[in-house]
């Protein structure tokens, strides 16, 4: 592809890094972990606002160092942050983590977000809140992660 492009990687897995060395690169906006596994890019470890963009750490079940990007307080690109991590039949949160995410995406401005691998891509934040706080409601107090049965 032409051009200078500015990117934002919402975390380091391959399906969301993979052709970053297919394109010109003026910036890349990259987490510390992100950072680890690309070998490249400006780590963004607070909000940092650019022109009309917000950029922000978002705590995540799914991996470490997961970035969002809200733009014109409309939108936010929210990546994979919103899913937890699966393993030996079970989807896994980090307690901690999804109140930490909670918060993050109640202090956002936009009505929308936008999530990698949904069939639409685009959600309501109000719906995706309220969602993420019932499924908090319902940790055990005692443990640090939460076990949910797949399927």
């Amino acid at each position: 592809m032409t051009g200078n492009y500015t990117v934002v990687l919402s975390h380091f897995h391959k399906d969301h890094t993979g052709n970053l060395d297919k394109l010109n690169v003026k910036d890349v906006f990259v987490s510390s972990e992100t950072k680890r596994h690309v070998q490249t890019g400006t780590i963004i470890d607070r909000d940092r606002y650019i022109d009309h963009l917000h950029l922000f750490p978002l705590p995540s079940s799914h991996c470490k160092g997961c970035l969002g990007l809200e733009v014109d307080e409309t939108y936010a690109f929210v990546g994979d942050a919103l899913y937890c991590r699966s393993k030996d039949g079970y989807y896994i949160f980090n307690v901690q983590l999804l109140k930490d995410e909670i918060a993050v995406l109640k202090q956002l401005k936009a009505p929308y977000l936008l999530v990698s691998h949904f069939k639409g891509m685009v959600r309501r934040r109000d719906e995706v809140i309220a969602e993420l706080e019932e499924l908090y409601r319902q940790r055990d107090k005692h443990s640090p992660e939460m076990r949910i049965k797949l399927g």
